[in-house]
């Protein structure tokens, strides 16, 4: 029996078609989350947005429990205002990071709240991913005199080549052993590559572990839902798992037909989701 819901945001419930179902989903799916909310199983979010950018997201649907951002390092509840856990990494790697990568590098900081960007790197680039997470990054002289005042549960470097992403991840790679680094992008942004950098311990699985044990509910009755390879990572350890018809051709491959607890929905632009719903009767 599903107990729990575990959604991520964009591909599954948030798409590409602006003021329909995007920057928030659509408003039958808004309402059909709530209902099942109001029903008594919790719907959360599960997102490698930052907290502040999740949280428009879940304020726009109004789901009022824990959910996960930064990429599992964020376990929040916007409506009551509420950080329940938060894995930061720690300043000396931070420092080392931004000493190791190569010179004129973009990156954003992330904090809980705000997220920085140095004032040398701003370009047209900059307000498109502001566009994506609802907010203009506050512009510094030098990050690293943020590192000392702020929490900081997630940075994001930008590779706008290939040739870039080798640099970027070869001039980081002796680091490895106390961060972690997961390459996506998605279609605002695309074909532009992020490398999200975050604590070792961090991972949208870890986010999943904790947040379950925080609701009281076992893996064995979460429905987990995700679009990409990368969330395999979470969806494999949920008893119940969806993915979208606008899936990854890599996470398609995991779905066992003949598994009764396995299932494809449709496609986000088409609120893909309720069929996924209404196959596991929770609609």
């Amino acid at each position: 029996m599903i107990k729990a819901i575990i959604l991520d945001i964009d591909g599954v419930i948030v798409g590409n078609q602006e003021g329909i179902n995007f920057p928030h989903p659509s408003k039958k799916v808004s309402a059909i989350l709530r209902k099942i909310h109001d029903s008594g199983i919790p719907v959360s979010f599960l997102t490698g947005k930052p907290t502040f950018a999740a949280a428009g997201n879940i304020k726009s649907v109004g789901i009022d429990n824990p959910h996960i951002a930064d990429g599992g390092a964020t376990i929040f509840n916007p409506i009551q205002n509420q950080i329940i856990h938060s894995e930061n990494i720690d300043k000396k790697d931070i420092i080392n990071l931004l000493n190791a990568i190569p010179k004129n590098t973009y990156v954003n900081i992330f904090s809980t709240k705000d997220y920085f960007l140095e004032k040398s790197l701003e370009n047209d680039f900059t307000k498109k991913y502001a566009q994506f997470v609802g907010k203009y990054p506050k512009i510094v002289n030098d990050l690293k005199k943020i590192v000392e005042e702020e929490a900081i549960p997630k940075i994001n470097i930008y590779a706008f080549s290939e040739s870039e992403i080798e640099k970027i991840a070869k001039s980081i790679g002796r680091l490895l052993n106390s961060i972690t680094l997961n390459w996506s992008t998605n279609p605002f942004i695309s074909p532009v590559k992020v490398a999200v950098i975050a604590n070792k311990k961090v991972s949208k699985r870890t986010g999943v572990e904790y947040l379950t044990k925080y609701l009281g509910v076992s893996l064995d009755n979460i429905l987990g839902v995700g679009d990409t390879i990368h969330d395999w990572d979470f969806i494999e350890i949920c008893g119940y798992k969806g993915i979208m018809g606008n899936s990854t051709e890599e996470l398609k491959k995991m779905i066992n037909a003949d598994d009764p607890n396995h299932v494809v929905g449709g496609h986000v632009n088409e609120d893909g989701i309720i069929d996924i719903f209404k196959y596991f009767k929770l609609i």
